[in-house]
This record gives C-alpha cells, sequence and structure tokens, in this order.
C-alpha cells in the first residue's frame, strides 16, 4: 500500500453492488453528466453467504466487501469515505 494516502477527491464516488455471487466496487467521478469509471473490483463470496439476495452470513458478506474496498482504494490510492 502507498505510504502517504491522498485525502479522497470530493467529486469521486464509490459504490458497491452486493450481489448472490459476488460483491463489485465502482468508483468514479460524474463528467458531463456521465460517470466516467476509473477503478472496476469484484471478488466472488467463498461461500454461500447470500441466498436467494438475502444475507445469512453478514461477516462473510462484510469480509468480501472490506476487500474489494480495499483494492479500490489501492488502485486509486485514497481512503474511500462517501
Amino acid at each position: 500500500m502507498p505510504q502517504e494516502w491522498k485525502k479522497q477527491d470530493p467529486a469521486l464516488i464509490y459504490a458497491l453492488d452486493i450481489g448472490t455471487r459476488s460483491i463489485i466496487g465502482v468508483a468514479g467521478r460524474v463528467s458531463e453528466e456521465r460517470l466516467e469509471v476509473l477503478a472496476i473490483e469484484k471478488e466472488e463470496h467463498t461461500q454461500r453467504a447470500m441466498i436467494d439476495g438475502q444475507i445469512e452470513n453478514i461477516d462473510l458478506v462484510a469480509g468480501v466487501a472490506r476487500t474489494v474496498k480495499e483494492r479500490l482504494e489501492k488502485r486509486l490510492g485514497c481512503h474511500l469515505t462517501k
């Protein structure tokens, strides 16, 4: 990881899609009324943590979400807070 992290740009947006099979993280910024995608990360659940779109094992889902967020942060060089 970088020694010094940049502060998150206020224009930077990130979102997590928590699905039944995987979690996808997207980071970008709005440019001319469109989303300019800067980074995408995806990680599949290692076990059946989600069933029919409902969280069955919150610890497993939180761990995968954390992994995806940390990968995005590493690629962008900043902590994602908003």
